[in-house]
């Protein structure tokens, strides 16, 4: 299970890296954060797209209620899975 770190961890990891003079550990960190930051955003575009979804299935339901599409039966739909 993940944990969040407490401010003073954090405070601890600043001042370490404002220690190092390790030129390729400084680019190591560098990569590492530019990871992070790109998982960090994964999430979000996975809810961006459900969003889109949802809004495209809400579409299609309004249009089967005013019959200008047929919508499968349930039924038929289980039958494929």
């Amino acid at each position: 299970m993940k944990t969040l770190y407490s401010d003073s961890k954090k405070i601890q990891l600043i001042e370490e890296v404002l220690r190092l003079n390790d030129h390729d550990v400084l680019k190591e960190l560098e990569a590492v954060l530019k990871k992070s930051k790109i998982k960090m955003k994964k999430p979000a575009a996975a809810k961006q797209r459900f969003l889109q979804e949802l809004k495209e299935s809400v579409k299609e339901v309004e249009l089967a209620k005013k019959g200008k599409i047929k919508l499968q039966s349930a039924k038929s739909f289980l039958d494929e899975l």
